[in-house]
């Protein structure tokens, strides 16, 4: 995993020597067979394509956020596409809203008036499916379309 915000970060190092004006990474498909590997490419090593899309990332205004945003133009789930104002998603100038998503990370970041409308979208889906149940925990909705078995754990001592 390459960090992006750091300073000792081989982006940020890449960036002072102004050796590259741009990188690349690509992210794999969620429900993919590909390996869970991919390569960074920098400056002339990128693929260019007229197919490729990329967007620039956004620092935060305040130096002690780590994080890099971009700008999140829509939000769809089970190819329903939900009604939003790309600006009410985005990050502020002032620093405020926009959404935080991490690959690397099972929870996100929206902000409170784009989530009251997503976090329906997992209820509205799963109610069509015979057999499946919803939950919520903490405001988090959980779906299952069948139900869970728990497996039995046994006891074991750490050495």
């Amino acid at each position: 995993m390459v960090g992006i915000r750091i300073q000792s970060s081989f982006p940020s190092c890449a960036a002072r020597t102004c050796i590259w004006s741009c990188i690349s990474y690509r992210l794999r498909p969620l429900r993919s067979n590909e390996p869970a590997f991919t390569f960074l490419r920098v400056g002339s090593e990128m693929p260019r394509s007229p197919n490729l899309v990329s967007t620039h990332l956004i620092r935060h205004r305040d130096p002690r956020h780590i994080q890099y945003y971009v700008n999140l133009v829509g939000i769809s789930i089970n190819n329903q596409a939900f009604k939003y104002s790309p600006r009410s998603i985005a990050l502020k100038p002032s620093g405020k809203g926009g959404c935080l998503i991490d690959s690397g990370c099972t929870m996100g970041y929206l902000v409170k008036r784009a989530y009251s409308k997503l976090k329906r979208a997992p209820k509205e889906h799963f109610s069509t499916i015979p057999g499946s149940r919803t939950t919520a925990y903490e405001g988090i909705v959980h779906a299952y379309s069948s139900p869970i078995k728990a497996k039995s754990r046994t006891k074991s001592s750490a050495c």
